[in-house]
């Protein structure tokens, strides 16, 4: 297509309108090259998570601040924008859903309402996201008042709130119209008019003025016209620059990756891995149920129903995190401090471990004394229970190890007093659960996801409710870890927030390596032998299989 046929079909009389012939646009990334909606549903997975955090971050800072502050969150327009990128990234998640459940959307009287929506709000929010940016750092950040409440949620909620909608718009597929630009003007003549509505009726800001922003002061009706035009302007070409990035995108998707091939959703035929997601959010993963608990106490790797290998194995890891343990409780207590030990997110991550090995010696003991597990009737508590604490412990110690060689390390902090110690507690508790996670065979679920994210959030409110409660570390300060001071509510919840992204990423992480596990095992391994056989079959006797 030419330039000249591009404006021509641009400034055409439907392009007001919320119309486009192909609804895959809007579920289908411009990045792949198959119909499979799954890459751009977990996309914008996280990309609405990180939304929601920095939403209730903002919220919950502001509301600790001061009340005199707090109350006033609504009225400023970077939290009508905050509240927009939810929204928007919200919404593009469920269209996302829904093409996923249903297999594809019907567009054959035209799009969807909630298709609709979204497109509107992303056309405004895009560009309002940006302009936000733009203003406050060029106007507001140098000026008197100081609108900083705290530096790094200052970043996230004038600068990665744009990012978060950049990453957006070039992960998209669905057109930006140039005759769109009404949408982002009219979401911001809302917020004009509101402005006008809230000095009238004796509005202030949280330093006495009546005015939300110095550049909006409506006792000054001349210059805040002014700017108010300046800023219509300002918003109208971040639009085209989206439009722009927009055809940027879809010709280097044209180019590089779908390769001028027309994709028909009927000819697209279920992948591998859309057929694994598609298990995995099935809503009976929630619990804790499962078909086969022989996956609980035989390994992947082995051919026979024996629970001996695993359970001299576990058994091993088992009085390994035991040891770990013992010795850092042992040189807590000789240095006078053994109060201080159950404070310390490491060592709830150490007791998940002990209880995840222990649990899982437990599991393969009980088969080898008692023979198989029936599930006549439920998966029996001790599995269940191990279930648990398996799915808890393993990120937990990805992020333990993590958090601390990349954060607390490099800040000068030796937690356990003892370096030989701090490596095994910080280094070796991960490759315990490492080595728990590859050589079990019982599955890890998505939708898992709540079980390490509620241990974490026991944590963070542990934190809080300490600090309140007026608790120390062993060294009297009023903190258990530096970057968890709720002196600094601000960065505190920030970093928790991103503790737990990456608590989520981390879990995702053990999820794909458990799949990568039974993936290399099922070919590695001789697919021929079936391991999980009758459950009332010896588990010391192979299972007799065909020559």
């Amino acid at each position: 297509m030419g330039i000249k046929q591009y404006f021509s079909n641009e400034f055409s009389k439907q392009m007001w309108f919320l119309e486009h012939d192909d609804g895959s646009d809007f579920y289908i990334s411009s990045l792949q090259s198959n119909r499979s909606c799954v890459p751009l549903l977990c996309a914008r997975l996280i990309i609405f998570i990180g939304c929601l955090g920095i939403l209730l971050s903002s919220i919950i800072l502001d509301g600790l601040s001061s009340v005199t502050f707090g109350v006033r969150w609504p009225v400023y327009l970077t939290h009508w924008g905050l509240i927009f990128i939810t929204v928007t990234s919200g919404l593009s998640l469920f269209v996302s859903i829904v093409a996923y459940k249903q297999g594809s959307i019907d567009t054959t009287l035209g799009l969807p309402w909630y298709i609709k929506v979204y497109w509107v709000l992303y056309n405004a929010t895009v560009p309002i996201a940006l302009f936000i940016t733009v203003f406050y750092w060029i106007l507001l950040a140098s000026g008197i008042d100081d609108y900083a409440m705290d530096p790094v949620l200052d970043l996230f909620i004038h600068a990665i709130n744009s990012v978060l909608m950049l990453i957006l718009l070039l992960l998209s597929h669905h057109p930006s119209h140039i005759l769109h630009f009404f949408h982002p003007i009219s979401f911001t003549f809302v917020y004009l008019v509101f402005t006008i509505i809230y000095y009238h009726a004796g509005g202030t800001n949280p330093w006495g003025g009546h005015y939300i922003y110095p550049q909006l002061d409506w006792s000054k009706p001349g210059s805040t016209v002014g700017v108010v035009f300046g800023s219509a302007f300002t918003l109208i070409i971040l639009h085209l620059i989206v439009v722009l990035l927009s055809v940027c995108r879809d010709w280097f998707s044209k180019r590089f990756i779908r390769n001028n091939r027309k994709l028909f959703i009927h000819e697209y035929k279920m992948s591998v891995v859309k057929r694994y997601f598609k298990d995995q959010m099935q809503w009976r993963n929630l619990g804790l149920e499962y078909s086969e608990p022989a996956t609980f106490y035989l390994s992947v790797w082995q051919t026979t129903r024996s629970s001996v290998p695993l359970l001299i194995f576990r058994g091993i890891l088992f009085l390994t995190s035991l040891g770990i343990v013992l010795s850092s409780i042992i040189i807590y207590s000789l240095n006078g401090i053994c109060g201080y030990w159950f404070i310390y997110l490491t060592h709830w991550g150490l007791t998940a471990n002990l209880l995840a090995t222990g649990f899982a010696t437990v599991v393969s003991a009980r088969c080898y004394f008692y023979g198989p597990i029936s599930t006549k009737y439920r998966i029996p508590w001790y599995l269940k229970t191990y279930w648990v604490v398996y799915n808890v412990a393993t990120p937990v110690a990805f992020l333990i190890t993590i958090f601390y060689w990349s954060v607390l390390y490099e800040a000068g902090i030796e937690e356990e007093l003892n370096h030989g110690l701090d490596v095994a507690v910080h280094g070796l508790n991960t490759i315990v659960m490492f080595l728990l996670l590859i050589t079990c065979s019982q599955p890890s679920f998505l939708l898992h996801l709540y079980q390490p994210l509620l241990f974490a959030l026991t944590y963070f409110f542990f934190t809080l409710i300490y600090y309140l409660a007026r608790g120390v570390d062993n060294k009297g300060n009023r903190y258990i870890y530096p970057v968890l001071n709720w002196q600094n509510p601000g960065i505190t919840i920030a970093v928790g927030s991103l503790t737990g992204v990456l608590l989520v990423t981390l879990y995702f992480v053990m999820v794909g390596m458990a799949a990568a596990r039974d993936a290399i095992a099922t070919r590695v391994i001789q697919s021929s032998v079936k391991v999980y056989a009758r459950e009332e079959v010896p588990l010391s006797q192979p299972v007799q299989t065909a020559v």
